[in-house]
């Protein structure tokens, strides 16, 4: 079998706006299914949209409290339910996921697959609620947890930094919304708002819907058409993604908090986004500069010099993105961001060795083999291309990176322009 059968999805539209992904596997012994409502990255209800999901997974008709939802999925066997959202460009996804057992390895004559999408469906489009709205309970405690979930982001201080860099380099872009919105936007969310914008995302919001496991034939598809069986809207069109910006003057923040460990995050800007000629080569040099550790990041500041407790890089080709994350002892700033930044000139420069090169080929090889046995990664990686306008061809895009030549790299790094700097650390002692 080819890598272009192993891992191509069947594509089919099951309703006006409702897309249907399939991709089979003798190898599955759980299913996994994805729902994913999509809709544009707003100032209006980024912090609702996020909000949904958890108040959603609070109860069904018939199953009307978390303890009822326990003991349904225990009876599927152990399944799993869950809900959360997520960005891609100016894209804000509310996603649905659940996993279960496959029947083959059921017990003779048991069956949990029509079951459990039929519970699945119970949760999104018909939830418990309370005089047609949801209850006032479950809000409540709801917008607690939420509140606590956006204000857990600066526990994790690398992500902090990078989302906070991210906010200020975009700072005129709707890019720069967190995917779980703002503290400040929760008391104004009532159930009756909430529940107002659920109807909405079930009646237009556009759906990808992805299933993989072990079946034949059309059954499943067959089985998955409930999820478009009652929209009650036309699907509504959303705006195109906008893509990135040119780097403008350079832009340096620094912000104190009680840390031990200083973090340096560092933003680029770069005109290759997803379908640019230089797609592949940015991946390539991006896992040269900071994606593994073999990479002059790791090998040359972190290692060699000792300057960095952690060093990587990553890219963003739906906004034409790339971000350097440090952290670093704070008498050490200028020191590390210097040696940082002549990694990314020594790329420019074309100081590229062929063992460099091999190692980033052999690298994503690698992880693009794992997908085999990471049917969450391959939708969710289908799913990105699918939203920045492109086929993805598993087989291809291998094809494509092992193509990626050291004038590529240089070319594509080359791009790189930095645009902002910021700078988390420890408080001064006044």
């Amino acid at each position: 079998m080819s890598l272009r059968e192993k891992y191509a999805l069947e594509h089919r539209t099951i309703a006006p706006g409702v897309e249907l992904h399939l991709h089979s596997s003798e190898k599955r012994k759980t299913n996994q299914l994805k729902i994913a409502w999509l809709g544009a990255l707003s100032e209006s209800d980024v912090t609702a949209r996020a909000l949904l999901p958890s108040v959603l997974l609070r109860g069904s008709e018939s199953a009307p409290d978390m303890n009822a939802v326990a003991r349904r999925l225990e009876e599927l066997y152990g399944a799993a339910f869950s809900g959360d959202v997520s960005k891609v460009g100016e894209r804000h996804l509310i996603v649905f996921r659940a996993s279960f057992p496959n029947d083959h390895y059921l017990p003779a004559g048991e069956s949990i697959l029509e079951p459990m999408l039929e519970f699945v469906q119970e949760g999104i489009e018909r939830p418990h609620l309370v005089d047609g709205v949801f209850p006032h309970d479950v809000m409540e405690q709801e917008k607690l947890n939420h509140r606590r979930a956006i204000e857990s982001l600066i526990n994790d201080k690398r992500a902090y930094a990078r989302e906070r860099c991210l906010q200020e380099m975009c700072r005129n872009e709707i890019v720069r919304l967190y995917e779980y919105g703002r503290v400040e936007d929760l008391d104004a969310i009532t159930g009756e708002s909430l529940t107002e914008l659920w109807r909405q995302n079930l009646a237009d919001s556009p759906v990808h819907i992805y299933f993989s496991g072990h079946y034949e034939g059309d059954g499943i598809a067959d089985s998955l058409a409930r999820f478009g069986a009652n929209r009650t809207g036309e699907p509504r069109e959303l705006p195109p993604i906008e893509g990135g910006r040119e780097a403008g003057p350079l832009r340096e923040v620094e912000e104190e908090l009680d840390v031990v460990q200083a973090k340096l995050t560092l933003g680029f800007r770069s005109p290759i986004r997803y379908g640019h000629p230089r797609s592949a080569a940015v991946s390539v040099a991006n896992g040269i500069l900071g994606g593994f550790v073999h990479s002059k990041l790791f090998v040359n500041v972190r290692e060699g010099a000792s300057l960095c407790y952690t060093v990587g890089s990553s890219v963003d080709r739906a906004h034409g993105l790339m971000m350097i994350s440090s952290g670093i002892e704070a008498e050490k700033r200028d020191e590390a961001q210097a040696l940082i930044l002549k990694q990314v000139e020594a790329m420019q420069a074309g100081e590229i060795t062929d063992d460099e090169l091999d190692a980033t080929h052999r690298a994503y090889e690698n992880r693009l083999r794992m997908l085999e046995d990471n049917p969450a990664g391959l939708i969710n990686l289908d799913l990105t291309w699918r939203l920045n306008g492109q086929e993805y061809d598993h087989e291809e895009y291998l094809r494509s990176l092992l193509a990626v030549t050291k004038d590529d790299v240089v070319e594509a790094s080359r791009e790189w322009a930095l645009d902002t700097i910021y700078f988390l650390r420890p408080r001064r002692e006044k």
